[in-house]
């Protein structure tokens, strides 16, 4: 060891007490298999494109770390960190919870590198919801186990979207799911049907963990295992009656919270994309169109169109007299408005029964409280202002 590394590992040592990690595997719990595999296939799947701009982590990079550093922390100091969020969802540390905190901050450390890159677009619009509907905010992270904040994720056994509803589930709370469109995608409607479930399951079990395994495993399971349990309403005494991937679920989901808050205490850093929820819309009516035929018609870049109307499942504007809300780029959007009858015109050689109302500025105003971005970053980027 030179001695430039062993003054740096004691300067790292005083300044956060962490213990650098040794490149040997971790073991896992038998419950993580299925998330590694969801994490493995979101990857393979994930759509944002990562901006050519590298993040400037001067100012996030508070413990002064080299780039190759993976801090380690003993349990008790994860124990407190946990502790000192405050979270009105209980948030314990034990065995199960450590297997997920180190899966993200030892393995998938890139993968969490996109999630908090994607949190500065989705995070603000839950939070918002959330508020709206009078959840606690960490919810948002919820969304960080279920789907890895791709609207776009589809898992195996078919849940869709950002919050991966179910068919019968994203039906039962009116989302629209047709030839078409599938709002399971959509990221703020998909986030009212979330929240409506929560505070339904929390009318039912009054505990925010048990309709977070609601969640995951529907209120028939995890009524069977209070029945087994003899009663008890405590996760964690539960757990050995409930599926195998619902018993990784809530720790998983209490990891996220961790890894989300401590980021930057992990030499983690949100991963730059190429991508904002920033929109403004106008309402297309009688009108089939694809999302191709409007990006050639101005200019718009297919791929964005595509991430900021993920609800459309082949590309193309279904035809109907019900206006159908279309997101466009800001300055896509005041094409619209300052050629707006050159413009049509060209939409109404395509298809001349096509009616497109006038611009309309339907925005969403995120809140200001953003927890691990006011942690770890400069001030988050909002949209839709």
């Amino acid at each position: 060891m030179t001695p430039r590394t062993l003054a740096h590992l004691l300067f790292s040592l005083l300044l956060s007490g962490s213990v650098f990690a040794q490149n040997q595997s971790r073991p896992r719990v038998p419950e993580q298999e299925y998330f590694y595999w969801q994490l493995d296939s979101l990857a393979a799947n994930f759509r944002e494109r990562p901006s050519s701009k590298e993040l400037d982590t001067f100012f996030l990079n508070k413990n002064k770390y080299f780039p190759n550093d993976v801090p380690a922390f003993p349990d008790e100091v994860i124990a407190a960190r946990l502790h000192d969020l405050g979270s009105p969802i209980q948030l314990d540390f034990n065995h199960a919870v450590k297997a997920y905190i180190n899966m993200y901050s030892f393995e998938r450390r890139e993968q969490v590198a996109r999630m908090l890159g994607l949190g500065f677009t989705y995070f603000p619009i839950f939070e918002e919801i959330f508020e709206k509907e009078g959840l606690p905010h960490e919810f948002i992270y919820l969304a960080a186990v279920e789907s890895a904040l791709n609207t776009h994720a589809v898992s195996r056994a078919g849940a869709t979207g950002i919050w991966q509803f179910m068919f019968s589930t994203g039906k039962m709370y009116n989302l629209q799911i047709d030839s078409y469109v599938d709002e399971r995608r959509d990221p703020v409607k998909a986030t009212y049907a979330a929240a409506k479930y929560f505070k339904d399951m929390y009318r039912v079990y009054h505990d925010w963990l048990l309709v977070i395994a609601a969640y995951n495993c529907g209120p028939g399971n995890v009524n069977k295992a209070i029945r087994l349990s003899g009663g008890k309403t405590n996760f964690w005494e539960i757990s050995p009656y409930l599926p195998a991937e619902t018993r990784g679920y809530v720790p998983a989901y209490i990891a996220a919270n961790y890894i989300f808050h401590y980021a930057s205490e992990h030499n983690l850093y949100p991963m730059p994309l190429d991508f904002s929820y920033r929109s403004d819309t106008i309402h297309v009516s009688r009108q089939k169109i694809t999302l191709q035929q409007i990006a050639d018609i101005t200019g718009a870049d297919f791929y964005t169109l595509k991430d900021l109307n993920p609800e459309l499942k082949t590309n193309t504007i279904p035809y109907s007299p019900k206006p159908y809300v279309l997101r466009l780029p800001h300055p896509i959007a005041m094409k619209f408005v300052n050629g707006r009858d050159s413009i049509f015109d060209l939409i109404a050689s395509i298809n001349p029964d096509s009616i497109l109302k006038k611009y309309a500025t339907d925005r969403i105003s995120p809140l200001s409280r953003q927890p691990y971005m006011t942690r770890n970053a400069p001030e988050a980027s909002t949209f839709g202002n």
